[in-house]
């Protein structure tokens, strides 16, 4: 959580300023991680320090970032919701792959559809996401979802959830 906040405070500086493409990919310990039995071993527990987590998010806005890489890294639905929050701010963000975050589920899917949406920023065009072994994976053009009235743009969501 400490290296995410590090991370966090430099996206603010003018160097930060001038990143393109942020890759957190693989880093299942961003919302935290700790040994179900707390003996430094699996089974793990993930996401329950979203503090650095929020913190990077947040630093987010304003930024010239236009691709987003969260691939398994564990995120919950809890963690989608400071993911949606910050987007809103992120003019140039095209693209996010969110790739085996397996527990994202419907709920995490309709915060970020949602904050897209209602933001009508229309440079996202691609969201990436598959499950696991199943390797299902999809690309959304959001622009075209976003045109879609809000029922049936939950049921699209309800359906790339369910085929997840």
């Amino acid at each position: 959580s400490a290296d995410v906040t590090l991370v966090a405070a430099w996206l603010t500086t003018s160097a930060g300023g001038a990143i393109a493409s942020l890759n957190c990919s693989q880093n299942d310990a961003i919302t935290g991680k700790r040994s179900r039995d707390n003996d430094g071993c699996g089974p793990w527990i993930y996401g329950e320090q979203l503090e650095g987590w929020t913190a990077l998010c947040s630093s987010f806005s304003g930024t010239s970032i236009t691709s987003l890489n969260f691939s398994g890294c564990e995120l919950k639905p809890e963690a989608l919701i400071s993911l949606a929050d910050a987007i809103k701010f992120m003019g140039a963000v095209a693209c996010m792959t969110l790739d085996d975050n397996k527990t994202i589920g419907a709920t995490g899917a309709d915060s970020l559809m949602e904050s897209i949406c209602t933001t009508r920023n229309t440079q996202i065009v691609k969201i990436k996401h598959d499950v696991g072994a199943l390797q299902l994976p999809f690309q959304l053009v959001v622009r075209t979802a976003c045109q879609l009235s809000d029922v049936r743009m939950h049921l699209l969501v309800a359906l790339i959830v369910r085929h997840l």
